[in-house]
């Protein structure tokens, strides 16, 4: 396997994106909620603990070896390029790390590469509380590219928007009822 994986990264330039001038890369991404809360109407903040996966393909990374998909040490990701997806409308966010970073990679032969995360993310939701207590909010999630224009980096939904966000069964909030995930990224979302 360290063979296979030195003849990869043989002459691999991490900084050259994936496809770099063949149009945009797409990055695919899927979020399962464990837990959200607290909400802050008073703050318009949200929280949420989550597992993110991006899902992208790097055929510089292909090996054509009789296993299906490898899965890698987190450390093996530094060699390799990565997108530098960020929460837009992010207020805080950290990667859990107890008893060790709660992430892993995994690459396909065909250098399709799976990269999964646990994270909280704290995210700005600007709620409208005109009828407040019962109001309904919708408190997006904005994920973009941190370098890349759209023309580079493009993300959609890796599952199709009906099974993009999925939320752990038996998750409740204290003040308020999730009643659906409305979704959208396929356009992406403009820098002012």
């Amino acid at each position: 396997m360290t063979q296979l994986l030195d003849k990869l990264l043989e002459g691999y330039d991490k900084r050259l994106r994936p496809d770099f001038g063949q149009g945009p890369l797409i990055i695919k991404a899927d979020i399962l909620i464990r837990s959200m809360g607290p909400v802050s109407e008073r703050d318009m903040i949200y929280s949420m603990d989550c597992y993110f996966r991006q899902l992208w393909t790097d055929e510089r990374l292909a090996f054509n070896v009789s296993l299906a998909n490898v899965s890698l040490n987190i450390k093996m990701l530094e060699r390799i390029w990565s997108p530098d997806t960020i929460v837009y409308n992010g207020q805080e966010s950290f990667l859990h790390e107890i008893t060790m970073p709660n992430k892993f990679f995994r690459i396909n032969k065909d250098g399709t590469i799976l990269y999964s995360q646990r994270l909280t993310i704290k995210a700005r939701c600007l709620m409208q509380l005109q009828k407040f207590p019962m109001d309904m909010q919708q408190c997006p999630l904005h994920l973009i590219s941190f370098g890349y224009t759209e023309n580079e980096v493009l993300y959609k939904w890796r599952f199709g928007a009906e099974r993009a966000v999925d939320v752990n069964a038996g998750m409740t909030l204290s003040q308020f009822d999730l009643t659906t995930c409305l979704l959208g990224m396929e356009r992406p979302l403009q820098r002012r």
